[in-house]
């Protein structure tokens, strides 16, 4: 799995030490894995299901929270550029 760095910190393999910097994408043993992202070192870049379906919940019960009645047929029409694109979203995470 890919992680990205949080905090600048060291870590020694053999007699090899090595830096890593805040914002660099590694990919560190997986017995290092645990104890860094409990430290707050790094985090996944990678999006598990459980992850991506609360990601989904968060936004749509954010969009009901602004939707305006009549929203949907009025971007069909005056958009539909927009609403094509709209579309084809929907279709991608209905394949998901």
């Amino acid at each position: 799995m890919t992680y990205k760095v949080l905090k600048p910190f060291q870590a020694k393999s053999g007699e090899k030490l090595f830096e890593f910097k805040e914002g660099q994408i590694i990919k560190p043993p997986e017995q290092s894995e645990k104890v860094l992202i409990e430290t707050g070192k790094i985090k996944s870049l990678e999006v598990t299901p459980n992850q991506f379906e609360s990601i989904f919940k968060d936004t749509v019960d954010e969009l009901n929270k602004n939707y305006s009645q009549g929203l949907v047929d009025h971007t069909r029409q005056k958009y539909p550029g927009r609403w094509q694109q709209s579309i084809e979203a929907e279709n991608r995470i209905n394949g998901i």
